[in-house]
């Protein structure tokens, strides 16, 4: 049995304003011929399957496309979780259609938690493996209000009601297991959440789930027993702890240019004869992007190399000069001009903060992260480094929010 380990596609995602249906697409046909390659039986998906709860037409195209293909490879069976930033009522639409094609989809927990158990049989109808398919964990699902709670007894909660569903679930497998004692049964898990110690790099669009860092999960939800734990939610693909058989996947596509030095890459489980052997495979880049910090000569002389070079890459550019350079954005552009090089994005601090400052409105929200508002708000307002803390996590509580309503 060989297993894919993927998640967070994201598909839909824009970089800045640039649409990305190119590279999800050249993803989508690497994926298949790694799939056809590495001769994969099931395909694992595990989380933030669209950008937004709502995927624009395109984006449900190049989804249902791929599974359409898949499902004609030696891949029979794909099975796909939702994530926090999937819609449970949109993904579950087509889950019906798609049992057929041996493609099951999970959007979120349901009263019968039997319904994540999904048993993958062979010819003989013995079971090959089992697989926990356990979607992103809402709050709404996982906890009961209570009274006059506080952030700390949110928290606590929240941990208590995840660790409570692997532990019903490892209950469940275990009389699998003890019914079927005449050969081995392979169980893997998945999930779409935070782990303590997760890697995470600036600018790649991870945000907590829960408020606080509190809500982390400990490895220690997932017992020993269990042969592989496929997780999404990160974009950097990791080990979880100390633990070979528990692992991120990350993204297919790097979510922002923070991770330019990161590979991207897909997980390949097989199991054999009681043992799993893992490999990371590495994925290619569809799309150069560069990264330009530094002061004005730095920043013209990198970009002019870069247009030298005759590729069609995408820039972000950060100035950190002493010197308020107003004219950055003309420079720039005359650079690029008549090139394939396009730029994304211009930081230039200096004069950002002083347009926060005078309470100009020059720089385009378009061009500013939330998370980059909300600290400009932050520093105008003269706010202390102990009230930044709270106000940040309720700031994280309201966002997520937000989110979740799309």
């Amino acid at each position: 049995m060989k297993i894919l380990h993927t998640s967070d596609w994201h598909i839909g995602k824009m970089l800045f304003n640039e649409r990305r249906y190119n590279e999800f697409e050249k993803f989508f046909d690497w994926l298949l011929q790694t799939i056809k390659e590495q001769e994969i039986d099931l395909l694992l998906v595990c989380g933030d399957i669209f950008d937004t709860g709502t995927p624009g037409n395109y984006a449900q195209e190049l989804y249902f496309d791929f599974l359409a293909k898949v499902s004609r490879t030696c891949c029979k069976n794909v099975i796909i979780t939702g994530g926090n930033h999937d819609s449970p009522s949109f993904l579950e639409a087509s889950r019906k259609i798609l049992l057929p094609l041996n493609i099951h989809v999970i959007g979120s927990i349901s009263d019968d938690i039997q319904k994540e158990i999904i048993e993958i049989r062979d010819s003989n109808n013995n079971i090959e493996v089992i697989v926990c398919a356990v979607p992103y964990l809402r709050d709404r699902d996982i906890r009961n209000v209570g009274n006059n709670e506080s952030i700390e007894d949110k928290n606590l909660r929240l941990i208590e009601g995840i660790k409570q569903h692997y532990s019903i679930l490892t209950e469940k497998i275990n009389q699998i297991r003890n019914n079927n004692k005449d050969y081995y049964i392979p169980v893997v898990f998945t999930g779409h959440l935070f782990t303590a110690g997760g890697k995470t790099i600036d600018g790649d669009g991870v945000r907590e789930l829960y408020v606080g860092t509190i809500t982390h999960v400990d490895s220690n939800v997932f017992p020993e027993s269990i042969d592989y734990t496929a997780l999404g939610h990160l974009h950097v693909c990791q080990k979880v702890g100390k633990r070979q058989n528990i692992r991120y996947s990350g993204s297919p596509l790097p979510m922002g240019f923070g991770e330019i030095s990161e590979s991207k890459k897909v997980i390949i489980i097989e199991m054999q004869n009681n043992e799993t052997i893992i490999n990371e495979f590495d994925i290619p880049w569809f799309q150069k992007l560069e990264k330009i910090v530094g002061d004005i000569n730095f920043i013209t002389e990198k970009l002019e190399f870069i247009v030298k070079e005759q590729n069609d890459s995408w820039v972000e550019i950060e100035y950190n000069g002493d010197d308020i350079i107003e004219g950055l954005n003309f420079i720039v552009n005359e650079i690029v001009k008549d090139s394939n090089v396009k730029v994304l994005r211009i930081n230039n601090k200096k004069v950002l903060n002083m347009v926060f400052n005078t309470n100009e409105t020059e720089i385009k929200l378009e061009e500013l992260t939330p998370d980059e508002v909300f600290d400009n708000c932050l520093e105008v307002n003269n706010i202390s480094e102990e009230q930044k803390k709270t106000f940040r996590l309720l700031f994280n509580d309201v966002y997520k929010k937000v989110l979740d309503s799309e």
